[in-house]
C-alpha cells in the first residue's frame, strides 16, 4: 500500500502502490491490469512488498510481469520473535538498504 509516500518525495522516486493508503484496500481487477501495464512499461524488476500485510496482490502482479518480491519494512514490522532474535531499527534499515539498492540498482 502507499506507505512510503515520504520516501519516495524525498528521493524523487514514484511510488505505484497496489492499495490505497490502507493495507486492507483491495485493488480491482482494471487496477491490477493498469499497474502491470505500468510495470511492463518501465520495465521494473522488483515488486516491494510489506512484510506484515498479506502479500497475494503483489505476488500475482510479481508472477504477472515476471518480477521478484523484495520486502521494505516499515519499523511496526517488528515481531517479537525478531526482536528476541536481536532485530532491531537498525537491522530493519538496513534489510531496506539491501532492497532499496537492488530494485534500484545501486551498488552500497
Amino acid at each position: 500500500h502507499a506507505a512510503f509516500g515520504h520516501l519516495a518525495e524525498r528521493y524523487g522516486l514514484e511510488q505505484i502502490p497496489i492499495s490505497g493508503l490502507s493495507p486492507e484496500a483491495e485493488p480491482g481487477a482494471r487496477d491490477l491490469a493498469s499497474i502491470a501495464d505500468t510495470i511492463r512499461e518501465l520495465g521494473v524488476e522488483y515488486v516491494m512488498v510489506e512484510p506484515i500485510i498479506s502479500t497475494a496482490f503483489a505476488e500475482t502482479l510479481a508472477r504477472e510481469v515476471g518480477a521478484e518480491l523484495l520486502p521494505l519494512h516499515p519499523l511496526e514490522s517488528l515481531t517479537p520473535q525478531q526482536s528476541k532474535e536481536g532485530e532491531d531499527y537498525f537491522s530493519l534499515m538496513e534489510a531496506n538498504l539491501n532492497s532499496l539498492s537492488l530494485a534500484l540498482g545501486c551498488n552500497i
